[in-house]
């Protein structure tokens, strides 16, 4: 009922629109041939497996950059690039993966998040999107707590 009430207030909405000719016979799928194309290179096994990705991403806070998350160099680092186009700078070289990129308000850093080897105990760190520096805020790998003995209730679980 809706999508015959929508289709008559479409109808309504647009006086004018075309109503296709029956009389026009739709092409067979069957009979579509594409051009032949001989300057394309095969998509073999090697290359789906060189794919890269791109992951997070956000604009600069003025609007002339864009940093996100990509294996263009075959791990997930924080790259910038400008909004005009260009290749982009690779900011962070790091076999640990980031994620969670943001700017800072002035847009002098990108805050990420990052653990080590996926043990999950995040850091905070933050980059200098105009040289690369970085800075962990956190630090967790000092502070690690273990893992409470016994079954995993919510009582069992640090609070903190």
């Amino acid at each position: 009922m809706f999508t015959a009430i929508g289709s008559v207030a479409q109808t309504a909405s647009t006086p004018h629109a075309k109503v296709p000719d029956s009389s026009k016979v739709i092409t067979d799928p069957a009979q579509i041939v594409a051009k032949d194309k001989f300057d394309i290179q095969p998509f073999t096994i090697d290359k789906l497996y060189m794919t890269r990705t791109v992951g997070d991403s956000t604009w600069s806070p003025d609007d002339k950059q864009v940093a996100f998350v990509t294996n263009i160099s075959g791990r997930n680092n924080i790259w910038v690039v400008s909004a005009q186009s260009g290749w982009p700078m690779q900011l962070t070289v790091s076999n640990q993966r980031q994620t969670g990129i943001a700017w800072s308000p002035k847009g002098r850093w990108i805050a990420y998040n990052s653990d080590y080897d996926g043990n999950e105990q995040w850091d905070i760190f933050l980059v200098a999107a105009e040289n690369g520096q970085i800075v962990n805020l956190t630090n967790t790998r000092r502070f690690q707590k273990k893992a409470p003995r016994g079954p995993r209730t919510a009582r069992s679980w640090p609070t903190a």
